[in-house]
């Protein structure tokens, strides 16, 4: 499996378990692999430094904020307003 889909697989578990992570970790950065958290971190530099010194560029893990996910809607006319 290559490093991207890795990714996208770390994310949809990171995801799944928000739930369960919310109320221990709230607004703190994770490494995430293999389903778990790796380690906490205050800051999102921290968390990816940790994630890199563990995991090296290529190893597949997630670096992510437990936090609510937020949508934010997006009309199809921001997205094309002419700037300037």
């Amino acid at each position: 499996m290559n490093t991207a889909e890795r990714v996208r697989q770390e994310m949809r578990r990171f995801e799944a378990s928000l739930p369960r992570l919310m109320p221990l970790y709230a607004d703190r950065w994770v490494v995430f692999r293999d389903g778990d958290i790796v380690s906490l971190h205050d800051t999102e530099e921290q968390a990816y430094r940790a994630g890199l010194e563990a995991f090296g560029r290529h190893g597949g893990h997630v670096v992510a904020k437990v936090a609510e996910k937020r949508v934010i809607p997006l009309s199809a006319v921001v997205a094309y307003q002419k700037r300037g």
